[in-house]
């Protein structure tokens, strides 16, 4: 027991040094890492803790081991990769310095735009599910699967949820820049999607938004401020709870009927104290290492075989496309479910498709991170933060251990940043750039600048 209380607690602190390095960095990275640390450092620690197990200790003897090599192999190449180089994407100055009279016509031009897609992927989202439904009132989690299963593999709705990843970003875009009103319109927006259609991970960029503002508001981690990532954190946790006891009440007529305040909050809180929904996704990570992987599909690299090759429909790719690695883990729970996907976590899915060589993923997610930071780095202000609700939204995920899905849609996300920024350049003379001035009567003046 002493010796797994000691695995245990390395693991963790090993996680908490990356989530610190991350941090100083400014890395996208640290969101990724937060992730780990909630759903598997402090959840791990307290399960080996715990006087009752599910499993013999050898498995989580095994599970700390196989996240201990993963987080030294990634620390390791982090170190190798940003010895003496500049990739934080941290902004040089305080955000609160951000005067908005300095944003340029391409700036300008550029979150408006952002804006306008937003409001175009709510509206998409929200009639479309309407009309499968009946109505509003009648939209629910079951309805929106339906319509899922029923739409053609390439269909429109693929189209607006890469643009929604990427334009979700208006929300720290107008906060950015001081226009808080329409930041706050941009977050209502948001959660109202997220309200109709029931996926919690469109709730992400609200959330990641805040956090970011944080983060990449000023350099000293003060204790004020990781008092303040704590709440946000726990408020987060809550709230993606809080969003699935919602689900369960089918249709918003059906919530509206039924509400009971003491009932939802305390559904809220069993979930969490059992373990129940995202932090309990460790338990199947423990399932895999228990049967020694011995599942159809499982130890061949699905997930980054799939990663790949993206570019190919699985239906059109004559077999060479592996199948959806995420069902495959479903079907090794023996539910019956047919079509059900489960997530163990990133340290989960990278056992299940290499076995305890899949620890050597920790140089491939530390080499992506670094990819990741330096693209961003490449941009300023307005693209980046883009960027880094794009990527920091992927993260998350991919912490949650659906890293393909991610993947995916942060490359489409990518592509649709890329083309409205390159359009608004095309048009654009690019030399003679203005930057929007306000007088004191609120009209509009401009001045020449030279940066984007």
């Amino acid at each position: 027991m002493f010796l797994s209380f000691i695995l245990a607690i390395t693991q963790f602190l090993l996680i908490v040094v990356i989530v610190f390095q991350e941090y100083r960095r400014k890395s996208i990275g640290v969101f990724l890492w937060a992730m780990l640390l909630i759903l598997f450092g402090i959840m791990h620690l307290s399960t080996v803790i715990a006087s009752y197990h599910d499993y013999p200790m050898w498995v989580y003897n095994y599970a700390s081991l196989f996240v201990i090599t993963f987080c030294m192999l990634y620390i390791i190449t982090r170190k190798i990769f940003t010895c003496n180089k500049s990739i934080t994407v941290c902004f040089k100055d305080k955000w609160l310095k951000v005067s908005p009279q300095s944003i340029t016509k391409t700036q300008y031009i550029y979150i408006y735009i952002t804006f306008c897609i937003l409001c175009f992927c709510v509206w998409f989202r929200i009639n479309e599910l309407s009309k499968f439904s009946g109505s509003i009132m009648d939209t629910s989690w079951g309805s929106m699967r339906e319509m899922s299963s029923e739409q053609n593999y390439a269909n429109a709705g693929q189209l607006v949820t890469c643009l929604y990843c990427y334009s979700s970003s208006s929300i720290l875009l107008f906060y950015y820049w001081k226009k808080t009103r329409m930041a706050i319109l941009s977050g209502l927006l948001v959660f109202s999607c997220v309200i109709i259609s029931r996926n919690r991970v469109e709730v992400l960029p609200l959330l990641v938004a805040i956090i970011a503002y944080f983060i990449y508001n000023g350099t000293n981690l003060t204790i004020k401020k990781i008092m303040m990532l704590l709440f946000i954190g726990v408020f987060s946790v809550v709230l993606i709870y809080a969003l699935q006891i919602f689900r369960y009440y089918g249709s918003i007529y059906n919530f509206i009927t039924n509400f009971d305040y003491h009932i939802f909050f305390d559904r809220i809180f069993t979930n969490m104290s059992e373990g129940k929904g995202d932090i309990g996704l460790r338990e199947v990570f423990y399932y895999f290492i228990f049967h020694d992987n011995q599942f159809e599909n499982f130890g061949e690299g699905h997930t980054y075989l799939r990663m790949l090759m993206f570019f190919i429909p699985t239906q059109w790719s004559a077999g060479l496309k592996p199948p959806d690695f995420a069902i495959s883990m479903g079907s090794a729970l023996g539910t019956g479910d047919a079509g059900f996907s489960t997530h163990p976590t990133l340290f989960g899915d990278c056992f299940a498709n290499f076995g305890y060589w899949g620890a050597l993923m920790g140089i491939v997610w530390a080499l992506f991170v670094t990819f990741t930071d330096n693209v961003v780095n490449k941009y300023n202000s307005s693209i980046k933060i883009s960027f880094i609700i794009l990527y920091s939204n992927a993260y998350i995920v991919i912490g949650r251990g659906a890293v393909y899905n991610a993947f995916i849609e942060s490359i489409g996300g990518s592509i649709c940043i890329l083309i409205v920024y390159k359009t608004i350049l095309r048009f654009s003379n690019k030399r003679n750039h203005k930057i929007i001035r306000y007088d004191s009567k609120n009209r509009i003046q401009t001045e020449k600048q030279s940066t984007f």
